[in-house]
């Protein structure tokens, strides 16, 4: 009798080797191209949409069929509407293809510091790549990038300077870039852990925050913004509890 394989152990760490930083960034890829399949799906399931394709349908059918020999003409019609609406759903969702095609990359990674873009390192500083993995398999990931200036949390937040000023922020703050985890493991308590992490790293550094970055990875791409409105102010007020609770 084969003994029961031994469950793999959890562990939460930070990605120092290169195959574990290949591993996270197409981990972020992965989770991009995901949200396509999502913002087509809420595309195609919008209300509008739907009344759009059954006008078309129906109009096709009152103009194509005079007799019982036109069924044919009437439902090849249809199947065109149909991939003619299919195309255009691609068309309009391909921005996230686009988007992890660039953001599984080194250039992604040591890029957007607000000082050199593409240089790998600011000052002596990089980012911070969190990673939860079982076994050897990567199936979280946050990357944290401090944030030294002004100048530098400008391209992070929607009127920073206003920002700045309003919430009185210390020097350096720490910017979470990307956070996702493996579809499979979803709803475990992952996400939340790294979150945790993010936390208590920017605790243990003396750094403000962390926040969201406005241009992290995973923010919602073109249209059909709405199917991703709902988990990202989950996301951010799940992150203002957390630093709260941290004080």
């Amino acid at each position: 009798m084969t003994p029961p394989k031994e469950p793999r152990p959890l562990t939460s760490t930070v990605a120092e080797t290169e195959t574990d930083k290949i591993a996270s960034l197409r981990l972020i890829a992965d989770s991009i191209a995901q949200q396509h399949q999502t913002a087509a799906k809420a595309i195609i399931l919008h209300p509008f949409w739907l009344a759009t394709i059954a006008v078309c349908l129906t109009l096709t059918y009152r103009v194509l069929l005079r007799n019982q020999s036109d069924w044919p003409a009437v439902v090849l019609t249809w199947a065109g509407c149909v991939m003619a609406g299919l195309v255009a759903v691609r068309y309009l969702t391909a921005s996230y293809l686009e988007h992890a095609e660039r953001t599984g990359t080194w250039k992604w990674l040591y890029e957007g510091s607000g000082h050199r873009a593409g240089a790998r390192r600011v000052d002596g500083v990089c980012d911070h790549i969190l990673i939860t993995k079982l076994g050897d398999e990567v199936i979280g990931v946050l990357i944290l990038r401090p944030v030294y200036t002004s100048a530098g949390i400008e391209p992070h937040i929607r009127g920073a300077r206003h920002f700045v000023r309003g919430q009185e922020m210390c020097f350096p703050v720490g910017v979470i870039r990307a956070w996702t985890v493996q579809r499979r493991y979803r709803g475990e308590g992952v996400g939340r852990e790294l979150l945790q992490r993010a936390v208590g790293l920017c605790r243990a550094q003396g750094w403000g925050g962390p926040i969201f970055s406005q241009k992290h990875a995973n923010a919602a791409q073109g249209v059909a913004r709405w199917a991703f409105e709902g988990g990202e102010s989950r996301a951010r007020t799940l992150l203002a509890k957390m630093i709260r609770g941290s004080r």
